[in-house]
């Protein structure tokens, strides 16, 4: 009876290709493999490319034929999941990877992957008559993941593998003789960026090639803490997945969602130059006759005498002289049912989506979203400007015409760590970085301090902060020692009595406790009437916390912030620019990030008429490292360090050049 039933469960032979010189020309071309099988675009596809789709795919062989990481942002709708659902099916059937994962945004975007391909490799019959050794054993299943542990070809195993995220393909060994070595088992799964994903390994085989599909959505770009989540488990769960001895490649194709999103990160080549990204826009050159577009935007939005009707009428009686200089990526891509042509449908969608239509264009289309407040925007700091800010001295190498070193620490609770920073300042508040970090160096105060309370945690943190960073001797090129002097946020109330003890008993008096203010409708120099000192946007006050009272550095952090920036867009060459050590920008990325976290908008006070710009926090951006930066700046003006004069009468040198810091 058990041999009756292994023989019914058996397939006796497996028939040759239909078409070997058909099968052979699309193993290597994507292009070809989707024109021939139309995998991933239905029957109904009627073979035609549009330029950007065609380019996509030679991205994507280049990628699997090279071993090169590639990503992709491509327009919203322009068949782009279509394109990598297909690449997996061409680099397993052809044996080009041996272990495939296709990685989606959520568990459901995994199970409708997996279910097209499964589709493909079942129910596609040309694909079916060209590779029968993995479309015959498939279809033998009837759909059932229950008869594959019992499936023979010619009495030998297939050990195929039908799972909700798995497919194993069959091995039909001396059957099918010309069945590609790297297909016979191939591997495909498909998995949510969420999902487990580190570590992949099926029977001591790692994956070879992995495809990251739409991996953002719109919760998650809105959530700094999210973002940074996937951007940790692609570079580092996915990225791990090769182990050490194989390479694994890896596919990003996505639509940029917003300028902080990983997409735009991966794909800007100045940032992530490892990515070797590429942007695809819409459009790709805009119209010449923009008054013409702004009349029919003006007529669609007007509900009482206008709307899609007349604007598109506008459109027909102008299109000549609408239509002059704009090129379009897809110039099919529009149904006539709606819009005249691919250049009406973009604005159409700029005016109907309403208050979002910009941004949807920006996003959705151009990926483009420096599209969005463009005029604000060239005020504002940017990563990729920011990175490429390198002045090729070595890490903690101080130059000869420096005349200062400064640093900031911002201090927080034991669930989180100390941020640091040290700059070296030349006469002029030009600069440059000379090291960045957290204390501890990894995980968190709490966690390297177990034993203690937080309060006690934190100022053991600041204590061996200053011992790490007073232990070093801050020698120029030209051998004269910098004594450093650094500044801590005391801000935070919670914490302004530890900063406050830590500063009052920290050697030779060079740890200053600071704290910015938010100076709205009043000019800084008419507060404070009790300070010290006044200097540059910052004063010296008596500051009292319980029972400790010490000198505390208060500053405009507005006015500072700006002062910085100023810095920071200044010409590399330029004495008063402010730069970064190395020669690999890449490596500078992170601290980018936090420098970019905050954005400037230019207010007025309704009472004064007075004017003033207002930092204001982007949305779940960390920004510790851009608060050490600027605290570094106000620390290097409080020793004496003035624009444009050197230093002033606070600080004097002494015979070997160095700054001696004056008590007051």
């Amino acid at each position: 009876m058990r041999e009756k039933r292994a023989s019914e469960k058996d397939i006796e032979s497996i028939p040759e290709p239909d078409d070997p010189a058909r099968r052979g020309r699309t193993k290597s071309s994507l292009r070809e493999f989707i024109l021939t099988y139309r995998v991933g675009f239905g029957e109904g596809f009627d073979g035609h490319f549009f330029g950007d789709q065609l380019e996509q795919i030679a991205d994507i062989e280049q990628a699997v034929f090279g071993g090169t990481d590639k990503a992709l942002a491509a327009m919203r709708g322009g068949g782009k999941t279509s394109i990598e659902r297909a690449a997996v099916v061409w680099v397993a059937v052809h044996g080009l990877s041996d272990y495939t994962i296709l990685v989606g945004a959520k568990d459901d975007d995994a199970a409708d992957n997996l279910e097209t391909i499964k589709w493909e490799l079942d129910g596609n019959e040309t694909l079916a008559a060209d590779f029968p050794e993995i479309c015959v054993p498939i279809r033998a299943l009837e759909g059932s993941s229950r008869r594959v542990t019992a499936q023979t070809v010619a009495g030998a195993r297939t050990r195929i593998v039908w799972g909700l995220d798995r497919i194993v393909l069959p091995d039909c060994g001396d059957a099918a003789p010309w069945q590609e070595p790297g297909s016979r088992n191939a591997v495909i799964e498909s998995k949510s960026i969420g999902g487990a994903i580190r570590g992949r390994n099926f029977h001591n085989r790692r994956p070879k090639l992995v495809f990251l599909d739409d991996v953002e959505n719109d919760a998650s770009v809105r959530s700094a803490t999210e973002t940074a989540a996937r951007r940790r488990r692609i570079e580092n769960d996915i990225g791990g997945l090769g182990g050490h001895r194989q390479k694994l490649t890896r596919v990003y194709v996505g639509t940029i969602m917003d300028r902080d999103s990983i997409t735009a990160e991966v794909t800007n080549r100045v940032l992530r130059p490892q990515w070797n990204g590429s942007r695809y826009a819409y459009m790709k050159a805009f119209p010449k006759r923009a008054d013409l577009w702004d009349r029919y935007c003006a007529i669609r939005r007007d509900v009482v005498a206008g709307g899609p009707g007349p604007a598109r009428a506008f459109y027909v009686e102008n299109r000549a002289a609408m239509d002059e200089g704009a090129v379009v990526a897809w110039p099919d891509g529009y149904r006539s049912e709606e819009h005249e042509s691919a250049v009406e449908k973009y604005y159409a969608k700029l005016v109907d989506k309403g208050d979002e239509g910009l941004r949807f264009v920006a996003c959705e289309y151009q990926n483009d979203p420096d599209m969005l407040d463009a005029e604000e925007m060239s005020q504002q700091l940017r990563e990729e400007l920011i990175i490429g800010r390198l002045n090729n001295l070595e890490q903690w190498r101080i130059p000869s015409d420096a005349v200062l070193v400064t640093g900031q620490v911002d201090v927080h609770g034991a669930a989180s760590c100390l941020y640091w920073l040290v700059s070296w300042w030349r006469s002029g508040f030009g600069g440059g970085l000379l090291c960045a970090g957290t204390w501890p160096p990894r995980g968190t105060i709490g966690e390297r301090y177990r034993d203690m309370g937080e309060e006690a945690a934190i100022g053991s943190a600041l204590a061996d902060l200053e011992k790490l960073l007073m232990s070093r001797r801050w020698i120029s090129d030209d051998g004269r020692e910098l004594m450093p002097v650094f500044g801590e946020d005391s801000g935070a109330g919670q914490h302004q009595q530890i900063v406050f003890r830590h500063c009052r008993g920290a050697v030779r008096r060079n740890w200053r406790p600071t704290k910015g203010e938010n100076v709205k409708e009043k000019d800084y120099n008419s507060l404070h009437r009790q300070a010290v000192v006044r200097g540059e946007h910052w004063v010296m006050s008596p500051q009292a916390s319980e029972n400790l009272k010490v000198a505390a550095y208060m500053f405009d952090a507005n006015w500072w912030k700006g002062f910085v920036r100023k810095r920071l867009q200044a010409p590399v060459a330029d004495p008063a620019s402010y730069t970064l050590w190395g020669t690999n920008p890449s490596i500078h990325a992170e601290l980018a990030r936090h420098w970019c976290a905050e954005e400037s908008q230019t207010l007025t006070v309704k009472t004064t008429s007075r004017e003033y710009e207002q930092w204001l926090p982007r949305p779940n951006r960390p920004n510790h490292w851009w608060d050490c930066l600027v605290g570094s700046a106000v620390i290097a003006s409080t020793v004496g360090l003035k624009l444009g004069q050197g230093m002033g009468p606070r600080g004097r040198r002494d015979n070997s050049g160095s700054v001696e810091v004056i008590e007051v």
